[in-house]
């Protein structure tokens, strides 16, 4: 499933950079497939262990394996770094003649890796819960958390089970797909993000999913019962 998976994301790559308007004729020459794996291999800056807010430090640490004094052969001699940055500007997932929020130049990617999860059978025990990808870059996804162990970065809504294995997950945006499919309640925005990552858990199959107060309440807990899915949930005290 593992090479099956990297070959679509590889393929997506690119025939939605190909499809870019704005990319300069000849600019995809030779071999496609091999020169995308390539730019996919090389370490970027945000890999780093140290995270910079510099948008100009990002593209020092780009060059530097190609810099005579950090020079590595296995990259260097393959590509030239005016090659390597010309594609990079170029990649995409998507259209973004069609995106209408911030999240849809990467939904494509996000659908797939969705996909790949959701064919390991779940879990009988599961939390949904909110999570951080630590990020430090100029992105408009970007939120910012003074009470969370990494204070920047992308959040994530989770659907994970006991052995920490994620089988559903939602990436929080200013401008998130908050649209119910029919038969579904309106239960409230942080409820419905329950009901959402619920969606591919199997009916009446005794599952069990967890979450806190943030997310809970007795509408919720009465609608995943007619699903066939268990709840346990913390509530704030009614007066």
């Amino acid at each position: 499933m593992s090479l099956t998976f990297a070959k679509k994301l590889i393929d997506l790559r690119i025939q939605t950079t190909m499809d870019f308007p704005e990319i300069k004729p000849g600019a995809f020459y030779g071999r496609k497939r091999v020169e995308v794996q390539f730019i996919r291999g090389i370490p970027s800056d945000s890999e780093d262990s140290e995270l910079s807010d510099d948008e100009d430090q990002g593209e020092i640490k780009n060059r530097r394996h190609w810099a005579a004094g950090t020079r590595i052969p296995q990259i260097a001699d393959v590509m030239p770094i005016n090659r390597f940055e010309e594609l990079k500007r170029f990649i995409h997932f998507s259209d973004n003649n069609s995106a209408t929020k911030n999240t849809d130049k990467i939904e494509p990617v996000l659908n797939q890796i969705r996909t790949a999860c959701q064919k390991i059978p779940f879990e009988e025990h599961l939390s949904c819960d909110e999570q951080i990808i630590p990020f430090k870059g100029r992105i408009s996804l970007r939120t910012y958390n003074p009470k969370k162990p990494h204070k920047w970065g992308y959040k994530m809504y989770i659907l994970s089970g006991v052995s920490g294995f994620t089988s559903n997950f939602e990436l929080c945006s200013n401008k998130a797909d908050l649209t119910l499919v029919p038969g579904e309640p309106n239960l409230g925005a942080a409820s419905n993000i329950i009901v959402r990552l619920c969606r591919p858990i199997p009916r009446d199959m005794n599952h069990k999913v967890y979450y806190d107060n943030y997310f809970s309440s007795l509408y919720l807990l009465a609608y995943l019962q007619k699903l066939g899915i268990q709840s346990v949930a913390t509530l704030d005290q009614i007066a």
